[in-house]
């Protein structure tokens, strides 16, 4: 099982603070033991003690240069080995005739405390029972008293308290990985379902404002059938369109024109040749266009309809302005969707916006207007 980022940082703080407290420690430790040495002894635990400064600094270099990770198995292994011969040492130096084992017992427990924090439990146990056998062996052959022994024997408590609190704060970093895997699942799964119920929500629209449009009109008087044989000829293109791919090659200005030249009633187009604007909003001022425009065929008893089309570099507008009965906004049933769904909301979705201008009996004019940032 991959380890999340959680246990990752963990281990990474543990390896760099094992470096950093090793670095710290020994420096005291070395003087302790040179400054309580009496000077008859002193030579061999020079050797001793700058063999011991020369290891720490190589291996706190190494936990650093790994960038917090964990070290290999051999770079432990080698400093357990050293530690232990420097714990086998005091048979040599004289330490516990001259009552000066403690900087080795300290060393010794730095050693397996820190160990705890960038190794396994199997590694970090054997690191501690092998030092502490090291230290407590020598200790027992050069006639340590109990006390000492009993000091000595401590640091396997101080190295399993250290392996117990990483233990947990490891299953805390775990559990803090599974509580963000869970939730990036859920808004993964929650993106999907948004994503799932615009495609739904956008396909609904364009249903409604062809073939259920187109359907309405079909019962309605209107002798001029070829509007609607053209028209339905066009929704099924569109519906096409949106089950395939999406329409990112759609000419705003093009299309605008052919929509007004097929309208059942006395169209003007006002535009220039071409407006560029990204793929998604052309879609959705064209959509919304259409929307108003059978709006206009269907509710307004218009004569005329005036389609205006200005734009530049980051902005267009497009006007729908007809000559009708016009109607009161307030009035609209919220079950009805053409003008909050096929307009309104087309817009928004892309940052736009779509303003109503009407009164009864005074025509209706729809502003579509998009403004990049």
């Amino acid at each position: 099982m991959t380890d999340g980022p959680s246990v990752r940082l963990l281990r990474q703080l543990g390896s760099r603070h094992a470096a950093l407290v090793r670095a710290a420690t020994i420096g005291p430790v070395a003087a302790i033991a040179l400054l309580r040495a009496p000077a008859t002894e002193r030579g061999p635990l020079v050797v001793v003690v700058t063999g011991t400064l020369v290891w720490c600094a190589i291996y706190v270099r190494n936990l650093l240069r790994h960038g917090g990770n964990w070290p290999g198995t051999r770079l432990v292994a080698a400093d357990v080995t050293i530690m232990a011969g420097v714990c086998v040492s005091t048979l040599c130096t004289g330490a516990v005739e001259s009552n000066n084992a403690g900087w080795v017992r300290l060393l010794a427990t730095f050693v397996c405390v820190v160990c705890q924090w960038h190794t396994g439990v199997l590694v970090g146990t054997a690191a501690t029972l092998v030092v502490t056998g090291s230290l407590v062996s020598a200790l027992a052959v050069a006639g340590a008293s109990a006390p000492l022994l009993t000091a000595a024997i401590w640091i396997v408590v101080a190295g399993t308290l250290s392996r117990i609190v990483w233990v947990l704060l490891e299953r805390v970093a775990r559990t803090a990985d599974r509580v963000m895997a869970e939730a990036a699942a859920t808004r993964r799964a929650h993106r999907v379902a948004e994503t799932i119920r615009a495609q739904e929500r956008e396909f609904a629209g364009a249903l409604h404002d062809t073939a259920a449009t187109t359907l309405l009109m079909v019962g309605t008087e209107r002798p001029d059938t070829r509007w609607l044989a053209t028209q339905a000829r066009r929704d099924l293109e569109l519906l096409r369109a949106y089950a395939q791919h999406p329409r990112e090659d759609a000419h705003l200005a093009r299309a605008l024109r052919d929509l007004v030249e097929t309208l059942p009633l006395t169209g003007v187009f006002d535009g220039p040749a071409m407006v560029s604007v990204p793929p998604p909003v052309t879609c959705a001022v064209l959509d919304a266009a259409r929307e108003a425009l059978n709006n206009v065929v269907r509710h307004a008893r218009a004569d005329r309809v005036h389609v205006r089309l200005r734009g530049g570099s980051g902005w267009v507008r497009v006007t729908v302005a007809d000559d009708g009965c016009g109607f009161d906004v307030d009035t609209v049933p919220v079950t009805r969707r053409g003008v909050r769904e096929s307009i309104r909301r087309r817009l928004a979705n892309v940052g736009g916006s779509a303003t109503i201008t009407t009164r009864p009996h005074h025509g209706t004019t729809v502003a579509l207007e998009w403004r990049g940032e």
